[in-house]
């Protein structure tokens, strides 16, 4: 078992102006400073992918993690074309973050999100969220799964920040053999070591291989 990540759910409310009103000032600021930025949000399908994988690429290798395939995240948006949908956010014509949100039931997801760190002062996370959160509200959706997060980081604090209540997330591994086996954790030295060093990989090449190691990962 394992409870180190939760899963972090905002309930919506059923306008955009009330949703609004719920936000910390902090929150609210910050969606303000990309809008006067200039940042702007737009919503798209498979057409958007490449402009996304672009910035998600970078930021995961930028993170040391093995990247999911541009094919991947293809397959969704075609297979799902009513129900998975791209969120880009740009300044200009360039794409700054986006991400991809998936519609449950009455729920509006986004497990995959990346914004470019070289322009995180003028909050495109922010705006990029506040798109998703407001386009749920006004389609009549309950809910906004942020997804799964470590507890105490940087992206747990983010997703806290609107008003996300957390739940615990447990799960086992069996190995292949019949062995019970732990999780891999972050902080584990060869974890950091091999983390260390995917992150001075030539980008072209973590986007080569990291879809063979990413199926290997369980977290």
């Amino acid at each position: 078992s394992h409870a180190t990540k939760v899963t972090l759910t905002l309930r919506l409310a059923d306008h955009p102006d009330r949703m609004w009103e719920l936000f910390n000032p902090k929150v609210r600021n910050h969606i303000r400073k990309a809008a006067k930025s200039s940042i702007t949000a737009s919503w798209g399908g498979v057409d958007g992918l490449s402009d996304f994988y672009d910035v998600f690429a970078t930021n995961m290798r930028h993170l040391g993690s093995p990247v999911h395939s541009r094919r991947f995240f293809a397959g969704i948006l075609e297979e799902f074309p009513d129900t998975a949908r791209l969120v880009l956010v740009r300044k200009g014509s360039k794409t700054v973050g986006g991400g991809l949100c998936l519609l449950f039931k009455d729920t509006l997801l986004m497990p995959w999100s990346s914004s470019n760190r070289e322009y995180s002062s003028l909050c495109p996370n922010n705006l990029l969220y506040w798109e998703a959160i407001r386009w749920g509200c006004e389609n009549g959706y309950a809910a906004f799964d942020f997804g799964r997060s470590s507890l105490g980081t940087g992206t747990y604090q983010f997703k806290k920040q609107w008003g996300a209540v957390e739940q615990p997330l447990h799960w086992q591994i069996l190995a292949r053999h019949g062995n019970h086996t732990s999780m891999v954790d972050s902080r584990d030295l060869r974890y950091r070591w091999a983390s260390y060093l995917w992150k001075r990989i030539p980008l072209p090449v973590t986007t080569w291989i990291g879809p063979a190691l990413r199926g290997s990962i369980t977290n």
